[in-house]
């Protein structure tokens, strides 16, 4: 009677067949990697998921700085204002983030409270749409006040392109034919003798440097014409960071960073250095020390550069070195790329960072919006995609004008990652000491692993300890011993 599939899983012979599969594979190896890299990459993705819930906080104290600017009759300088609200924008964000995780992590309970930040009626402090309705002309002030660092983007890389035509290098290794001998054995190692071979071997460089005269003596002349339309970069504004820290901005600091120990009592100076990051760790605060100083490298270097544009000679010459600086006049056209380069790619980084912000903040803005609205009467799939969408802006516009600002990407897949791989390797190992104890029990060597132990114990002994010398036994006729 033909047996029913269920009979055939109950029958079956699950205990044997994987008793071999142990013994006749290394399947302990997988099985230990897999397990325990699970384990591992589970308790990291676990322990960074509490992180998301956790994005350190900030806020510029702007309105006491607003008011403080009032009492004295004047308004807010335009960096220090666009700079607070790029950076209290997206703190708003991470904040109800953080609060609504505490709860839970659905759309409907996040949507709750990043409604609170975006109507007016709902809190005492400026609310996201405010900031957003403000912030495109907040932009464009800024740019305003940094009129010469914008030009100087816009005028140097036609700088730069003149330099760069002015010079063409190229580098030629040239090798030689060397003799050497070489001692060849049969494949028993005997019947050895020298044999001469050939081999080439590097001996020099020959070095050539093509000089432009048009494009250098162009490039003299723009350089100069630049510098005396801007004999400085300096931008005549310096941020304003706050002077004191209000009771909610402190809160929001010391609940935001908690630890493994608990939450942290910080000193009014610490909180006060924390509210202030969105100066000190500014796109502004990095790059423009670095225009100012690579622009005064290149008042330095432009009259040498004047000279040198009308003397400079195409030149070929060999040295034993692969690398060359070259002659001195290839080596100031260098600097003066080097130090225009350092400038452009600085304000660049400042202005895109301004201009970001200056068009996405209305559209984080009108995507909180939608996803509030989707949260409550759209379609769940749709409401996640949203929420990770606006989460991302809010991240880009904070990373982009505050590069050495607070950790906002607190869940680092990376960490995951190596935690996984650790818990292979480790998973492995252990797997392959599971084998090899089982082989030992298997063909009788031990019967537990105390026994192992001790013969693992025993083992180490014996090695240790000296063999017992042995007579020389005399080689039998016919055959010739090596010594």
């Amino acid at each position: 009677m033909e047996q029913s599939l269920l009979d055939k899983i109950r029958n079956y012979p699950w205990l044997e067949n994987a008793k071999e599969l142990i013994h006749k594979t290394r399947i302990e190896v997988v099985m230990g990697a897999l397990a325990l890299g699970t384990v591992f990459g589970a308790v990291s993705y676990n322990k960074n998921k509490e992180k998301e819930a956790l994005i350190p906080l900030a806020f510029s104290e702007i309105e006491g700085t607003t008011r403080a600017f009032q009492n004295q009759g004047k308004a807010v300088p335009p960096l220090t204002y666009f700079y607070s609200l790029a950076n209290d924008v997206p703190m708003k964000v991470f904040e109800m983030n953080n609060e609504a995780l505490e709860i839970n992590s659905t759309n409907k309970t996040f949507a709750n409270f990043l409604e609170t930040k975006t109507d007016r009626a709902l809190s005492f402090h400026a609310r996201i749409s405010t900031y957003a309705e403000e912030m495109p002309a907040a932009s464009v002030a800024a740019l305003h006040s940094l009129d010469k660092v914008v030009k100087a983007t816009e005028e140097l890389p036609a700088v730069a392109a003149e330099f760069s035509g002015a010079w063409d290098e190229s580098h030629e290794d040239v090798y030689r034919t060397e003799t050497y001998t070489e001692e060849e054995c049969d494949e028993h190692g005997e019947n050895c003798h020298d044999v001469e071979k050939e081999r080439e071997v590097y001996d020099h460089t020959v070095h050539t440097y093509t000089y432009d005269g048009a494009h250098g003596e162009k490039s003299a002349r723009l350089l100069a014409a630049f510098l005396k339309e801007h004999p400085d970069l300096d931008i005549g504004e310096k941020l304003c960071p706050a002077k004191t820290t209000e009771a909610d901005n402190e809160y929001a600091i010391w609940r935001s960073r908690k630890t493994s120990a608990g939450w942290t009592n910080f000193t009014p100076e610490e909180y006060l250095a924390f509210a202030n990051t969105w100066a000190t760790g500014s796109s502004l605060t990095e790059h423009l020390p670095i225009i100012t100083s690579n622009h005064a490298a290149l008042l330095g270097l432009s009259p040498a550069w004047n000279k040198a544009a009308t003397t400079a000679e195409s030149t070929t010459y060999s040295t034993y070195s692969h690398a060359d600086d070259g002659p001195e006049e290839y080596q100031l056209a260098e600097k003066a790329q080097g130090h225009i380069a350092s400038i452009v790619s600085s304000g660049n980084s400042i202005i895109h960072g301004i201009d970001f912000a200056g068009k996405n903040i209305p559209a984080l803005d009108a995507k909180i919006k939608a996803f509030v609205h989707e949260a409550w009467f759209g379609d769940e799939g749709k409401a996640d995609e949203m929420r990770d969408e606006l989460m991302q802006l809010s991240r880009d516009i904070y990373q982009k004008n505050f590069p050495n600002g607070l950790d906002v990407q607190p869940f680092k897949w990376d960490s995951v990652i190596l935690f996984t791989l650790l818990g292979l390797i480790v998973g492995g190992l252990a797997g392959a000491g599971v084998d090899y104890y089982l082989n030992q029990v298997k063909d009788g060597r031990v019967r537990s692993l105390k026994e192992l132990f001790t013969a693992a114990k025993d083992g180490q002994a014996n090695t240790d300890s000296p063999a017992p010398e042995q007579k020389k036994q005399k080689p039998l006729p016919g055959l010739r011993r090596n010594y």
